[in-house]
C-alpha cells in the first residue's frame, strides 16, 4: 500500500494502513535501532517525494559468469560473451539520470569479468546517485576494491545462500574444483569492510536453503553487515532445476 500510494494526501494513508500497525512493524526490523514514535512516522509519509520512475533498476552488463548457479535466470556461464558497451551504457545512465531513479545495481552474469567494469562505474555514478554491484566475491581483490570505491560505488552486494555446503552446492564452480565459492564470498565480504566500501549479503531463497535462512542472516549479523533476502526468479537455469522454485 505504501508503494502504490506514496502520492496521496496523508489521509488516505491513514485510511489504507493502520498506523499503528505499521509503527509496530518497523520498530520491530529496527531492532536496535531507536524506536521511531507515531508522530515520526506520519512525518515521513507526508514528505515522500513525488516519484517519477521505478525506485531501482537492474542493469545486466555481462552474461559471462565463472559458477553455474543451480538458480541463475540469465542462464550465465563461460560459453556466454555478451556485454554491454560503454556507449549504451551512457546512454541508459543519462535516461535513468533524467527520471531520477534512485538505484541502480549492476549485475550480470559476473560484472567483475567486464573488462571495462571500471568505466561502466565511473559512467552510472556520474549520472546516478546510488549505483552499487552484485558480485559472487569469487573475484574481488583489495586491489579492485579500492578501485570500486575511487569510481564511487556506493556498496558492493555479495552473493551468500546458506552455510558452507549449501552454498557450494548452489554455486557451482564451473568446471574450477579447487575454487571454494563460501570461503572466496566470505573473504570479499571482509576485505571490501575493510576497505571500505560497504559489503552487504545478497541471499536468494529457494527449496535448498529454505530452512537456512536463519543461519545466513545470524551469518550477517556476526560479520556486521546488511542482508537483503529475495526469491528465487523462475527462470534461466532455474527452470532446469524447477524443484528450487517456491510455491
Amino acid at each position: 500500500l505504501l508503494v502504490t500510494n506514496l502520492n496521496a494526501p496523508p489521509s488516505l494513508h491513514i485510511s489504507l494502513i493502520r498506523l499503528e500497525k505499521l509503527h509496530s512493524i518497523i520498530n520491530l526490523l529496527l531492532e536496535d535501532s531507536p524506536p521511531l514514535s507515531l508522530r515520526q512516522l506520519d512525518v515521513e509519509l507526508r514528505e515522500v517525494p513525488k516519484l517519477t520512475g521505478p525506485l531501482s533498476v537492474c542493469l545486466n552488463v555481462i552474461n559471462s559468469c565463472n559458477l553455474r548457479c543451480i538458480h541463475c535466470y540469465t542462464y550465465s556461464s563461460t560459453n556466454h560473451r555478451e556485454k554491454l558497451s560503454l556507449d549504451l551504457a551512457e546512454s541508459i545512465a543519462v535516461q535513468l539520470g533524467k527520471i531520477r531513479i534512485p538505484r541502480i545495481s549492476i549485475t550480470g552474469g559476473e560484472p567483475l569479468l567486464h573488462e571495462n567494469i571500471f568505466d561502466l562505474v565511473k559512467i552510472l555514478t556520474k549520472y546516478n546517485p546510488v549505483v552499487s554491484l552484485n558480485t559472487n566475491g569469487t573475484l574481488l581483490t583489495r586491489e579492485n576494491i579500492r578501485v570500486l570505491k575511487k569510481c564511487g560505488l556506493d556498496h558492493i552486494n555479495v552473493s551468500l545462500d546458506g552455510p558452507a555446503d549449501i552454498h557450494r552446492s548452489i554455486r557451482r564452480c564451473g568446471g574450477i574444483a579447487s575454487l571454494d565459492t563460501y570461503q572466496l564470498a566470505i573473504h570479499a565480504i571482509k576485505i571490501a569492510k575493510e576497505e571500505g566500501l560497504e559489503p552487504r549479503i545478497l541471499h536468494t531463497v529457494m527449496k535448498s536453503n529454505l530452512n537456512y535462512i536463519d543461519k545466513t542472516i545470524k551469518t550477517a549479523k556476526d560479520l556486521g553487515v546488511r542482508i537483503t533476502i529475495k526469491r528465487v526468479i523462475p527462470s534461466g537455469r532455474t527452470i532446469d532445476n524447477s524443484e528450487e522454485i517456491l510455491n
